[in-house]
């Protein structure tokens, strides 16, 4: 399976308050020619609540894969991290993190056993183009099949 050949398209959340790394991340997808919606929270705050909700009400469906930021005001995405891994079916949504800073990082025991947790160094729409590569390894080893909503 690849991502360009979904018959609906891509359920993408983004949780980044850089407007360039959220344009280099709809790039990627673009230039991969794949359909997405995107949503995106500019704070961990904004983006742990609306996961809360998802994931109590099914307001909407969760998102098939999220690009976190991990220099988020008010909340950090190493934070973030750790409810993703600790929800049941959070967990299984493959996440993409990223640092444009190198002040913050992640525990490496929080990431290390999510193989669905995919870390990327730069924050260049060819870092995230690697990434997505990297999401549609791992659907197919998972025999991962996106629904159709």
């Amino acid at each position: 399976m690849r991502l360009d050949e979904l018959k609906r398209p891509l359920e993408i959340l983004i949780i980044d308050e850089n407007k360039g790394n959220v344009r280099s991340v709809c790039d990627a997808l673009r230039s991969l020619h794949i359909q997405y919606n995107s949503r995106v929270k500019e704070n961990g705050e904004e983006a742990l609540m609306h996961l809360q909700t998802l994931c109590r009400f099914g307001a909407a469906p969760l998102p098939d894969v999220i690009f976190l930021d991990l220099n988020l005001p008010r909340i950090d995405g190493g934070s973030i991290l750790d409810e993703i891994k600790a929800d049941p079916d959070l967990r299984k949504v493959p996440v993409v993190f990223f640092s444009s800073q190198n002040q913050k990082t992640v525990n490496n025991e929080t990431w290390n056993d999510q193989e669905n947790f995919i870390r990327t160094e730069r924050t260049s729409m060819d870092s995230f183009v690697g990434a997505l590569r990297q999401v549609e390894k791992f659907l197919v080893r998972r025999d991962f099949s996106i629904r159709e909503r």
